[in-house]
């Protein structure tokens, strides 16, 4: 799909890439759409999988801009913790899509880079990184398989965005 892009130029591919990095494939689902360009900024900036992203959005709010989860304390459709991320939530409007997309990656890098390991990192985005270990991620998380369905959900964004993943 890229490979007519070459007879751009150097500046034309640069200049085109950066172009589509906003413009929301139409695969996508409608409610997926608004946080292309972020979830492309954040994966860029912390060198985390796009598809993973869009595993936990759609795991966290299945994209939707919520106000509050069911228990009042997860904030906005990544879900941050009002209680665990109190500093980040009294400056930020979780509401916001690209606020709330780059601190959701942030806190997902922080654990991958405690753990070296992207289904720990994954658990401990739901269950705090003191709540994880590399040998068995997701006995904390909720439904004790937090990072397998968020995996499994990034499979098909991956396939549907035509990425090549692997976790």
């Amino acid at each position: 799909m890229w490979w007519w892009i070459a007879i751009l130029g150097g500046g034309g591919i640069i200049a085109w890439q950066l172009i589509m990095r906003n413009v929301a494939p139409a695969v996508l689902p409608d409610n997926y759409k608004l946080f292309w360009g972020p979830i492309n900024a954040a994966s860029a900036k912390y060198g985390v999988p796009i598809p993973v992203l869009y595993g936990i959005l759609q795991q966290e709010s299945n994209g939707q801009l919520i106000e509050a989860g069911p228990d009042g304390h997860d904030r906005g459709p990544w879900q941050i913790n009002d209680i665990a991320h109190a500093d980040w939530i009294a400056t930020h409007d979780p509401l916001d899509p690209v606020a709330s997309t780059d601190y959701a990656a942030s806190i997902l890098a922080a654990g991958v880079q405690h753990f070296q390991d992207l289904r720990a990192g994954i658990a401990s985005y739901n269950a705090g990184i003191g709540n994880v270990t590399v040998a068995n991620p997701d006995v904390h998380t909720t439904g004790g398989d937090y990072s397998a369905s968020v995996l499994a959900k990034a499979d098909t964004f991956a396939n549907l965005l035509g990425i090549d993943f692997t976790a």
